[in-house]
């Protein structure tokens, strides 16, 4: 008897010593593979499982808490354990068909394949995954999917629209007790089944009539409401009904009358318009999964000692603590001794890049790297890996990112492969440079593409310029445009006069409304009441070409006051010189983009900075944001034509037009440009800015214009014989300037 208790003390201390074990190296397989640090033990276990190894180690985890006596937890059990391993084999067999460096996933794959082939491979690999959280979910999976279903069909069947049609006696504040407390019951989960739900779907809305609210059937009808004749609803909070977009039948105008307290008995009408339905965001199939294929980084224990060795013959003593792998590029990072200036090893880029054999013969060297006491050595990668646009867009932080700002965008991916976005309203304007085939005409289409998945046309609304004919075109008649895609630089001045005067025009009702932005003007009206607006112009070139001083001047004034009003700009040009981006722009457009370029002077016209000179094209750009001067790397997203054809596709398939605003490029808004004659008689905008500038100097001449006005010697030629037909200046004495025959402005202006 006593030796059997001794066996059973001994078996239960080998049981102990065993599941600590386990639990601990489970925890320790876990910690290892999620940390960034390639230690010897990740290389190891990912050459070996590959992406499993976070799986392994939950399966020993869970192994060690199941054979452990003193830990009793009820959900862990055999049906737990065999799902965690049905997991683990199908992440392991996952591996292999993906086609990964992983010997146990390629082993497996080999022995599933031979014998079913890769078809019948991917169905195991299905089962496996439904056995595991059949398992692991103890059948409560397979109930909760029928559940789920059949809350769906249920749901869909019933037909009771909850809106007010009149406000009962007494106003609305009279009633929001009652109406807070039937709203707890209606929602409470403890006190609604599905069986409730069904019930409810077959009561007549006569019955669920009351005092506090009544039933309508129908929404075709505009609903007001109307102001109580107490006092004290000049401190509630507007009500806005916004449920007629429930509606399925045709277009409702729903007219609120708003009541205001700064005016004691007036009423403001705020008629919007409402869709026959709820606008459906696209889904995300609509954009391909991508390749999978990584990035051939080469071998970088070797480049690690080609660093470390070159810089040493130059007597600089510094060591490689980490290797970062980008899509584009694999980034160094050296630790050098104190008292080493950066400056020596800036110097030695074209060096290292000779001893590395860089594929495009350059290496770029960030000194120091943000946030952190080391320098980055930056070598390209034999093959770049592409970004797709549909896994950032899927990822976890990007929903983070569009719960804080609908307007976040997706830049793509840094040096350490990390997903980069950044909301569009914090910049609160971007621009877009770099030489022809660099990335960026495929970055505007990502900005637009993530624009649209993101929101609907009451939400966001657009202002295309395309120049060159050929880049938007795609994005026809989509419903969030205000005018179709513009293409004459005439019409695009007149548009971005038309966007500075809604800009005064929302700064007038901001302040009217007591709200610092748009932000807190709609969230007070309580629904999108003013919809953002996003300009793009995809060729400022040649717009500054044709009417440098008009574009200019309203991009400057759009630039330094449009922020609070949701109005943003993305400016772009393939010709990054000081008489395109000049200074009075830059000053106003904090956040840039600039990818590859000839020089580096043309990279400091862009970003003030050197460094856009050695990027790799395809998409390899330096982000500068308004928070800090020091440009980010990043691999550009791609976002592909037949992705754009389909989500414009499925735009237009909504069957909701866009609402085109004719004001935005007529006429009326336009500033001459030298084609037409203008209000005072003359045929050059220009013309008045002449007269003062010739009757200042007392004296004419096409050079004299040419540096006052900044123009060329054509139109200052013109000017001059402008001048000279409405009596301003004398003729033409040979090569001497031209008499002034006026004595002030007004003579001819007036």
């Amino acid at each position: 008897m006593g030796r059997k208790k001794k066996e059973e003390k001994k078996e239960y201390l080998y049981l102990n010593i065993v599941s600590i074990l386990c639990i601990f190296l489970g925890i320790l397989i876990v910690i290892v593979d999620i940390q960034p640090q390639q230690t010897p033990l990740k290389l190891f276990l990912i050459s070996k499982f590959g992406i499993s190894t976070a799986f392994l180690g939950v399966f020993f985890l869970v192994f060690g808490v199941y054979l452990n006596p003193l830990i009793k937890i009820k959900f862990i059990n055999k049906r737990v354990l065999g799902g965690f391993l049905f997991l683990f084999l199908s992440s392991v067999l996952s591996d292999g068909l993906l086609g990964n460096k992983s010997f146990i996933g390629n082993l497996l794959y080999d022995l599933f394949s031979s014998f079913v082939g890769k078809i019948g491979t991917v169905v195991i690999i299905l089962m496996f995954i439904f056995i595991s959280l059949y398992l692991i979910l103890n059948s409560k999976f397979i109930s909760f999917i029928i559940r789920f279903f059949e809350g769906i069909r249920n749901i869909r069947s019933l037909n009771i629209p909850f809106v007010s049609k009149k406000v009962p006696e007494g106003g609305i504040e009279g009633n929001l007790d009652k109406l807070s407390k039937v709203e707890e019951e209606l929602f409470d989960p403890e006190n609604v089944s599905i069986d409730d739900i069904t019930t409810a779907s077959s009561v007549a809305p006569s019955d669920l009539e009351s005092d506090a609210y009544r039933v309508v059937d129908s929404l075709s009808e505009p609903i007001s409401l109307v102001k109580s004749g107490d006092k004290s609803s000049a401190n509630s909070k507007s009500v806005v009904s916004s449920i007629g977009s429930l509606s399925n039948s045709s277009d409702a105008s729903i007219e609120g009358n708003l009541y205001n307290g700064n005016m004691s008995e007036n009423l403001i009408d705020s008629k919007l318009h409402f869709r026959n339905s709820i606008w459906e965001y696209p889904p995300l199939t609509l954009l391909n999964d991508g390749d999978n294929i990584k990035a051939d980084t080469g071998d970088t224990t070797q480049r690690r000692n080609i660093i470390e060795r070159t810089l040493n013959s130059f007597g600089i003593k510094a060591q490689v603590v980490d290797v970062n792998t980008g899509p584009a590029v694999t980034q160094y990072a050296l630790r050098v001794d104190e008292g080493v200036k950066t400056s020596r090893i800036t110097n030695l880029q074209s060096d290292l890049a000779l001893s590395l054999a860089s594929p495009n013969g350059q290496v770029r060297i960030e000194a120091p790297i943000p946030g952190k006491s080391l320098i980055g050595v930056e070598v390209p990668n034999i093959s770049q890996e592409t970004v797709f646009l549909k896994p950032m867009l899927n990822s976890s932080e990007y929903k983070k990112a569009k719960e804080k700002s609908k307007l976040s965008i997706c830049l793509g991916k840094d040096v350490s492969g990390i997903d980069i976005f950044y909301p569009l309203n914090k910049m609160p304007h971007l621009l877009v440079a770099g030489a022809t085939g660099s990335g960026k005409s495929i970055m505007i289409h990502s900005i637009l593409t993530t624009l649209l998945f993101n929101n609907s046309p009451d939400e966001c609304k657009l202002i295309l310029v395309d120049p060159k004919r050929v880049e938007l075109g795609s994005y026809k008649d989509i419903p969030h445009l205000i005018t179709p895609v513009i293409t004459e630089p005439s019409e695009a001045v007149n548009a971005l006069k038309w966007v500075v005067g809604e800009m005064e025009r929302r700064l007038h009702v901001l302040s009217s409304f007591g709200a610092r932005n748009i932000d807190a003007y709609n969230e007070k009206s309580g629904f999108q009441a003013m919809p953002y607006i996003v300009v793009i112009l995809d060729e400022l070139a040649d717009l500054m070409m044709t009417a440098s001083n008009e574009v200019e001047k309203h991009i400057v004034r759009i630039a330094q006051l449009s922020r609070a009003t949701g109005i943003h700009l993305v400016l772009a040009t393939q010709r990054p010189s000081t008489d395109i981006i000049t200074g009075s722009i830059k000053a106003n457009v904090p956040a840039r983009i600039a990818f590859s370029v000839a020089s580096q002077i043309d990279s400091r016209v862009i970003i003030d900075t050197a460094g856009a000179e050695k990027l790799l094209g395809r998409g390899d750009m330096l982000f500068v944001s308004p928070e800090s001067s020091k440009p980010k790397r990043i691999q550009g997203v791609w976002a592909k034509d037949d992705e754009v054809n389909r989500l414009v596709s499925f735009l237009k398939a909504s069957d909701i037009d866009p609402e085109y605003n004719d004001e935005v490029v007529s006429s009326g808004n336009s500033v001459s440009d030298g084609s037409s004659k203008s209000s005072g008689g003359w045929n050059d905008d220009l013309f008045p800015e002449a007269v003062k500038t010739v009757v200042e100097e007392g004296k004419g001449s096409a050079s004299l214009l040419q540096r006052r006005l900044s123009i060329g010697y054509a139109r200052a030629a013109r000017l001059l014989d402008e001048l000279e037909e409405n009596g301003v200046v004398g003729a033409s004495d040979g090569s001497k300037p031209r008499d002034v025959l006026i004595d002030s402005p007004d003579d001819v202006l007036s």
